[in-house]
């Protein structure tokens, strides 16, 4: 079951959407704090030369990171999913890339917004996109 799912802006950390399955572990209160860890996190591991961070699993959850674009790129962001072990990660995966590049779709490659209620509107798709067949997603140029 998936959890949480955060979209954040890659270079800033800043988070653009939230969305909370049934079971949320994560207190309200710390889901900023637990976005900066990860994009921290995720720099280090890029400062030592070790790497993008892709996934951190604990014995009750994974959570995988997904990217497509580099971070050198204004329009990057970070696909951020929580979900518990019985899942299947690999799906999971998948299914981040198809968030992001439906993300992108509907919001363009244009300069990401600090207004942030923007993307609320993201929610009617997102839902759709975790009931779509794997792969249904076509970049648009």
């Amino acid at each position: 079951m998936i959890d949480l799912i955060l979209i954040q802006d890659r270079a800033s950390g800043l988070g653009l959407f939230k969305y909370k399955g049934s079971a949320v572990y994560i207190d309200p209160n710390h889901e900023e704090l637990f976005q900066g860890f990860l994009s921290a996190f995720q720099g280090i591991m890029q400062e030592l030369k070790l790497g993008n961070l892709i996934q951190i699993s604990t014995e009750e959850h994974h959570f995988i990171i997904n990217y497509e674009l580099p971070m050198e790129n204004k329009h990057a962001i970070n696909v951020i999913m929580m979900f518990d072990c019985e899942d299947c990660v690999d799906t999971l995966r998948k299914k981040a890339k198809e968030i992001e590049c439906e993300f992108r779709n509907m919001f363009g490659n244009g300069t990401l917004e600090i207004d942030t209620s923007r993307y609320d509107m993201f929610r009617g798709r997102l839902e759709l996109v975790l009931e779509m067949d794997q792969n249904s997603c076509v970049e648009v140029a």
